[in-house]
């Protein structure tokens, strides 16, 4: 169907994911549904009838655990910035340790998600909140995050502002 089915990292400076496996699976409209990895990972992606990511899942299939769990809430019903682009945007190694950090981005669905809550072995973690400006476009301009550890360790606060160069 023109989606890809497996990336195999080659080359990367982490020399523990030089030949890394991940399989992918997609659904009708070749969105992302599930991904495993050669480490013995696997995430499971839930949408809503729009396409958005509600729920991933990260559980190690070899203890059948869940390790890592992100939900998405609070679509704005705008384009995101990845609507910018063509195909899956996802980063390869878009997690630091040994999970898969999903969700991949959305594109064609219904916006930018305004919360995010991540768990740990089933316990909530941080949740962030979003807050989007748009261009006259309606591509977002700049995203402010707000995160809170949930641990009470305090807060973050992050800002990006977004350029868009021949963009669709």
């Amino acid at each position: 169907n023109g989606s890809i089915a497996r990336l195999t990292v080659t080359k990367t400076p982490e020399a523990n994911y030089v030949n890394y496996l991940l399989n992918f699976t997609t659904d009708a409209n070749q969105r992302i549904t599930k991904v495993t990895d050669s480490k013995g990972m696997e995430a499971t992606i839930t949408r809503d009838a729009q396409g958005n990511i509600l729920e991933t899942i990260t559980k190690d299939t070899r203890t059948n655990q869940e390790v890592f769990r992100v939900v998405l809430t609070g679509y704005d019903n705008k384009k995101t910035m990845f609507d910018a682009f063509k195909g899956w945007q996802f980063s390869v190694l878009g997690y630091y340790a040994d999970y898969i950090k999903f969700p991949l981005f959305t594109t064609k669905a219904g916006g930018n998600a305004t919360k995010r809550t991540e768990y740990e072995s089933g316990k909530a973690v941080r949740e962030t909140t979003y807050t989007f400006t748009y261009t006259t476009d309606g591509f977002p301009l700049t995203e402010q995050t707000l995160t809170r550890f949930l641990d009470g360790s305090g807060i973050s606060t992050y800002s990006k502002t977004f350029t868009y160069t021949d963009c669709k």
